[in-house]
């Protein structure tokens, strides 16, 4: 409730650790937080189902008079803990979607939101629209590079970054921000800077991609349907491109069922098939 609070009327400027604090929320002002909005605060305070903790969360956006989005990242998650919380997720998203409100729905497993949009269009209002997105190209990764840097690059630092992220914003957002921040730490040159961020952010521990990239393992581990030979597929792809038939044979398994569990990645979104040769979707991923 405390973000929830604190983007709505602050708009993410400031200290958010502080919405944190429930005493803080309530000896706020009226010129931190409407009457309108701490009324919900006192009612989700008062409150013990989870049910109803959400609804008060939510009446927050859907009592607003102007246009609001609400974007549920890695939907599958929130929907696996409505689940078992006996929370009415659909109830609620009709709630969401009766007021002024866009609903954006992502995941990464990309089976689970086709599922999603085939199964619940008419739950939904029939107002669901499938949004299939792309990598940034050369000319998009440039942009937001110099929007987080703050200055102008070159095209060879954008081509290094891009080869580097794969284009995906997260990991040129992360990349690009310690980068930023060892220049002005070590002052040292931008490709420099670069090299040092990636591998900070893709091998170390506490690195924003590296963090990602077991999140994105885990949960297609969890939900693959195919288990045995599935570890064994995939350290084989990130050695290289593999055909089905050469995976068959440096695995000695047979086609069949190389083929199925091929099926099942391509599906998932975590193996790209071209011209019959799978690849892994994101080279810093195979990092």
């Amino acid at each position: 409730m405390g973000l929830q609070i604190f983007w709505l009327e602050t708009r993410g400027k400031g200290d958010y650790i502080k919405f944190l604090d429930p005493k803080f929320l309530l000896r706020a002002s009226a010129k931190l937080i409407s009457d309108k909005i701490h009324e919900h605060l006192m009612e989700f305070i008062s409150v013990r189902d989870n049910d109803l903790k959400l609804r008060l969360i939510l009446k927050t956006i859907t009592s607003k008079e102007r246009p609001m989005v609400l974007i549920l990242d890695e939907v599958q998650d929130f929907l696996l803990v409505m689940t078992s919380e006996n929370i009415d997720q659909l109830g609620i998203m009709r709630e969401v979607l009766r007021a002024k409100v866009l609903l954006i729905l992502s995941g990464s497993i990309r089976t689970i939101m086709q599922d999603i949009s085939r199964n619940f269009r008419e739950r939904y209002f029939l107002q669901i629209r499938n949004l299939e997105l792309s990598p940034f190209n050369l000319s998009g990764t440039w942009q937001f590079a110099e929007k987080i840097l703050g200055e102008e690059i070159s095209g060879m630092t954008v081509a290094i970054l891009l080869r580097k992220s794969g284009g995906f914003p997260f990991y040129i957002f992360a990349i690009m921000d310690r980068a930023k921040e060892l220049i002005r730490s070590y002052g040292i040159d931008i490709l420099s800077a670069i090299d040092i961020a990636y591998i900070q952010e893709v091998f170390s521990s506490n690195g924003l991609i590296y963090e990602h990239c077991r999140y994105l393992w885990a949960e297609y581990l969890s939900y693959a349907k195919r288990k045995k030979y599935l570890r064994a597929i995939l350290e084989t792809l990130c050695t290289g491109p593999r055909s089905i038939s050469e995976l068959s044979f440096e695995l000695n398994v047979d086609y069949n069922t190389i083929y199925k569990y091929a099926d099942e990645l391509v599906s998932q979104g975590l193996v790209i098939k071209e011209n019959n040769i799978l690849h892994i979707f994101n080279r810093t991923f195979v990092a």
